[in-house]
């Protein structure tokens, strides 16, 4: 499945045509990421952070590695850990790999240990309580204000600020909250699509788990989830172990970063050793999915409405029946299209509109461009000086509507498999 990017209009008040171009070709130029003086890896725009996206986040976790021997991601930084305490893991028996909050190898291999990244100028940090966007004069701020925030602030944020229509929420002048409409159980989303028909929930016959690259293995295990709001976010991790301290690990899920969305089915086989678990590889490792899945059509698109998504049916006329398998590998991954976020239509047209000239967001006073100013007020009486949110519209969640995936693992004349059944209603 492709990868789809959509960029709306970036309109921005200049006072001649040559600076409105040279924002425009700024604004639009795919650039390869540098590493910031502040130690994350930092993306000259939107633009160059999706192209990225797009052509690295379906190659391995071994392939991950950016900026070797100047930056460490949050993946290396975990296996670092493993390393470092063994002793520790042996008693713990913990997964240092799995993140809490960053679900895919991609996203943990571009983040610091903070999970950071700069984009357009800008500190994006993926946090318990959503993603946050701010200047790096903020950081320690920020620091603060995860220690003190709660889950039931963040909850009235959402149930009172419509971030459909404003996808940023500013906590503290200059610290914003990116986020989408979508948030908790709660909410059911008004679904609109070109044709249902093809992706609706009809059972699969002639039985649960019964199609090509599925059952071919007697030792297995079942692990079914049953019905849930449907708000597009899933999480299944589970393990099966294979030969003595050798294992097979499995992963179901469509995480929205807001920034960028991604999703898929992937079975990894991975030893133990020193008390971590690490990647090992198989003699022959597959995965196999049935999925009914939404898939957004970004905004903008002509001649269709917004807020559409298109069904899509793996089956076993399509996606060769959804089967991936590998001799000799660590991990074999069936993913989707990665959904990135969009550049919209500039706040400060809808500020001009709204509050005239004088609540007018200057673009001399955007993130990037502060000129050397304190941002905050040290003197008294002094205001402080403020800062545009970016021009960003969110990505769009994959939603899994339902599915059947096998996993399955050889090592010698040893075979394993897991099958996880989903099903979300909205």
């Amino acid at each position: 499945m492709g990868t789809l990017l959509a960029l709306g209009s970036c309109q921005e008040f200049r006072e001649g045509p040559e600076l409105a171009s040279l924002q425009e070709d700024v604004t639009y130029q795919v650039l390869p990421p540098v590493l910031d003086p502040s130690g994350r890896i930092s993306f000259a725009n939107l633009v160059s952070f999706s192209d990225f996206v797009e052509k690295n986040a379906d190659k391995p976790g071994e392939e991950l590695v950016f900026f070797e021997g100047q930056f460490v991601s949050l993946r290396q930084k975990n296996e670092e850990l493993a390393e470092r305490n063994p002793s520790l893991l042996r008693v713990l028996d913990e997964d240092v790999e799995e993140d809490p909050i960053i679900v895919d190898d991609f996203t943990a291999s571009i983040v610091n240990e903070k999970r950071e990244v700069m984009i357009d100028g800008k500190v994006v940090r993926y946090t318990e309580f959503g993603t946050w966007v701010y200047d790096d004069y903020f950081t320690d701020r920020v620091e603060q204000l995860l220690l003190s925030t709660t889950e039931e602030a963040i909850d009235a944020i959402y149930a009172s600020h419509d971030f459909d229509e404003d996808p940023f929420y500013e906590l503290e002048p200059g610290i914003f909250i990116f986020g989408l409409a979508l948030h908790g159980d709660d909410y059911d989303y008004e679904e609109m699509s070109l044709n249902q028909t093809n992706a609706r929930m009809v059972p699969w016959s002639p039985a649960l788990f019964d199609y090509p690259g599925c059952n071919k293995a007697s030792n297995r295990t079942q692990y079914i989830h049953p019905n849930n709001k449907w708000n597009g976010g899933v999480r299944i991790i589970q393990t099966h172990g294979v030969k003595d301290k050798r294992r097979m690990k499995v992963k179901v899920w469509s995480t929205n970063y807001i920034t960028h969305a991604t999703g898929g089915f992937e079975t990894k086989y991975q030893r133990r050793t020193l008390g971590a678990w690490w990647r090992y590889k198989a003699d022959q490792i597959s995965v196999s999915v049935r999925a009914n899945i939404y898939y957004p059509i970004p905004d903008g698109t002509p001649g269709l409405p917004d807020k559409l998504y298109m069904p899509i049916k793996i089956d076993q006329w399509l996606y060769g029946n959804g089967y991936l398998r590998f001799n000799d590998e660590r991990n074999a991954k069936l993913g989707f299209g990665i959904i990135t976020a969009q550049i919209g239509i500039s706040n400060n047209l809808q500020s001009l509109l709204q509050g005239g000239i004088t609540n007018w967001c200057e673009p001399a006073n955007d993130f990037r461009e502060r000129n050397g100013q304190n941002p905050i007020p040290t003197k008294p009486g002094q205001k402080p000086k403020r800062l545009c949110k970016p021009k960003w519209k969110p990505a769009k969640n994959v939603k899994i509507k339902n599915s059947e995936s096998c996993h399955f693992v050889r090592d010698g004349s040893t075979t394993r498999e897991i099958q996880i059944s989903t099903k979300f209603d909205g």
